[in-house]
């Protein structure tokens, strides 16, 4: 069983053969994003219900409860 729904057939290949998605994070009410700096080896997505820009970390796997995000929204991009 599967948590993810495929609502466009177009993404389904993205899903057949040696392909996985991996759930990075399940504290978001509704996520939208991501943008990822490679640079800096992590992902931004923003929780709007929450009011909150998130960041997953790929080197600790790990998303903070921190963002170094300016009062606007805008964030600071390090790396």
């Amino acid at each position: 069983m599967t948590i993810y729904e495929t609502m466009d057939e177009r993404f389904a290949p993205c899903r057949n053969g040696d392909r996985s998605l991996e759930t990075l994070y399940q504290g978001s009410r509704w996520a939208e994003g991501p943008i990822y700096v490679p640079a800096g080896r992590y992902l931004i997505w923003s929780d709007i219900p929450n009011d909150r820009l998130l960041r997953w970390d790929e080197t600790t796997g790990q998303v903070p409860n921190d963002c170094d995000c300016a009062v606007d929204g805008s964030i600071w991009f390090s790396g």
